[in-house]
């Protein structure tokens, strides 16, 4: 019976001793100083999934201090990544697979914007009295995207094809976003390849109308059309990190997904637009899952239309950390 009781006594010390080093490790954890985090953005509403993370505190909870930065595009945060300012940034499949093609080594560690039925938030505009009817009317019209070599250009020269136009009749003019409306007013430009916010400020001012909805034709499937990379040894030196800012992206993504009810005043607080309009917008999709067709769709055509002059695999600008589904 002695036996016993010794016995019983040294378990019930060895577990009491347990606990107290759980809930002492639990305590060293939650003290422990949030990791700095450098976050280069986009000031535009595809970023969404980053505002909802951040006001919502879901890196907070992963331990992670964001410091953010706007960015005009994605090529300015490639730069700002490749020279050791930032760690992180948002940036379209095309100009990932330009980048990887002259050797740059960026990588997709979480899912950002898509393009998915429903949510159609690029747009084919004509002037409001303009005769053309549908994209097989605009034979050598003057078509204005945001740049040449953007996923906007790519996606007209696909639509052209899928049309029976020749692309090479299309007289491409580069305009900003916010000039395109302007532009179509005064009839400097015929069709206009116009994303959120300001397709439906084109709408609600009665400029233009929309003939067309999406970066690329129906044929070619989904999209994704932009997400959050790194440098691949960046990922590798930081598994950890970017472990945490992927799994605060993905918390944001369910509350997109969960409480579309909360977004307006989130979208107009960070992407700097009016509360009525945030209201009024298209968003894009916004999941956890990605397939490699929706990156892959967009590599096929860089090779078709000449921007990259070899087949690149998808599997090659994403990171081990996400799961991509075949």
């Amino acid at each position: 019976m002695r036996k016993k009781s010794l016995l019983k006594k040294i378990l019930m010390s060895t577990g009491a001793f347990i606990l107290m080093m759980a809930l002492s490790m639990s305590q060293v954890l939650a003290a422990e100083a949030p990791k700095k985090l450098r976050v280069a953005y986009i000031t535009i509403l595809d970023c969404l999934q980053l505002y909802v993370a951040q006001e919502r505190g879901f890196f907070k909870n992963e331990g992670l201090d964001l410091e953010l930065r706007s960015a005009p595009s994605g090529n300015i945060i490639q730069t700002q990544l490749e020279a050791g300012e930032m760690d992180i940034g948002w940036s379209s499949a095309m100009p990932v697979g330009l980048a990887h093609s002259k050797g740059f080594d960026f990588q997709f560690i979480a899912p950002g914007a898509f393009d998915l039925k429903g949510h159609k938030y690029h747009k084919i505009f004509v002037k409001s009295e303009s005769s053309y009817k549908s994209l097989k009317d605009v034979r050598g019209a003057r078509f204005t995207v945001n740049g040449i070599g953007t996923i906007s250009h790519l996606g007209v020269l696909a639509m052209a094809d899928s049309f029976k136009l020749d692309p090479s009749r299309l007289k491409i003019i580069e305009l900003p976003f916010p000039q395109m409306e302007p532009a179509l007013r005064e009839g400097q430009v015929d069709v206009a390849a116009i994303v959120e916010p300001f397709a439906t400020i084109t709408l609600i001012n009665g400029v233009g109308r929309v003939i067309y909805e999406g970066y690329y034709p129906v044929e070619a499937g989904d999209l994704m059309v932009a997400g959050w990379i790194s440098k691949k040894a960046w990922i590798e030196k930081n598994w950890d990190l970017a472990r945490r800012f992927m799994r605060g992206i993905e918390k944001a993504t369910d509350f997109i997904n969960q409480k579309p009810q909360e977004l307006p005043d989130i979208i107009s607080r960070n992407a700097k637009i009016s509360l009525d309009l945030a209201k009024k917008v298209t968003l894009p999709a916004f999941t956890t899952e990605l397939k490699k067709s929706e990156i892959q769709v967009t590599l096929n055509m860089m090779v078709k239309y000449g921007f990259l002059k070899s087949p690149l695999d998808a599997k090659e600008v994403v990171s081990n950390l996400l799961s991509m589904k075949e």
